[in-house]
């Protein structure tokens, strides 16, 4: 029971082992509550108010992973959230708190997808051109820290024909061999 729903689009939804569920978007409220872009939902559908996201997000949201750890990792175009500064994207505790364990120290462009590897490796894509201090365009793979996986090297990065400047990279997905897909809008990879 949703109630009256989101005040507008859902872009993402992922679902913790304990059945509750997690949406993001361009939403500001749900069923009537402010939420700001973020909410967890209960497995009927009513907000889940132990996952204290305070004011929420600065903007919209494109991308929410759950880890092993049931810690959640989140991308989108936003600037701050719950009033502190984190630029793009953010791990939060499952309580709704961010874990600063995972650090990435800057990242000048909309993150637009995140997916897990089986191995815990995290591969991000959006619009930035530099991230945690590295020239790379639209893809990277990040340690569980939040590091850059130094031995993933895709050259040049992925750039080329982009519709929308929020989202050159929509879709990741992994083959059973390790294998990495990418799709999107771009016309060039390395």
């Amino acid at each position: 029971n949703t109630g009256i729903g989101a005040s507008s689009g859902i872009e993402t939804i992922a679902i913790q082992p304990d059945n509750k569920i997690i949406i993001g978007g361009l939403f500001t409220s749900f069923n009537g509550a402010n939420v700001n872009y973020i909410a967890r939902l209960n497995p009927d559908g009513s907000i889940d108010n132990s996952f204290n996201i305070g004011t929420g997000f600065s903007n919209y949201v494109t991308s929410i992973v759950v880890d092993p750890d049931n810690k959640v990792l989140i991308g989108g175009a936003f600037v701050s959230y719950n009033g502190n500064t984190v630029k793009f994207i953010l791990r939060l505790n499952e309580d709704g708190s961010i874990d600063n364990s995972f650090n990435t120290t800057s990242v000048n462009g909309i993150i637009t997808k995140i997916a897990l590897q089986s191995n815990g490796y995290i591969c991000v894509g959006g619009t930035f051109s530099s991230f945690n201090g590295s020239s790379i365009k639209s893809f990277v793979r990040l340690l569980s820290t939040g590091a850059l996986d130094n031995s993933f090297d895709l050259g040049q990065g992925v750039s080329g024909y982009v519709l929308n400047l929020n989202e050159n990279i929509l879709a990741i997905a992994f083959k059973p061999d390790g294998s990495i897909l990418i799709g999107g809008n771009f016309t060039i990879v390395n």
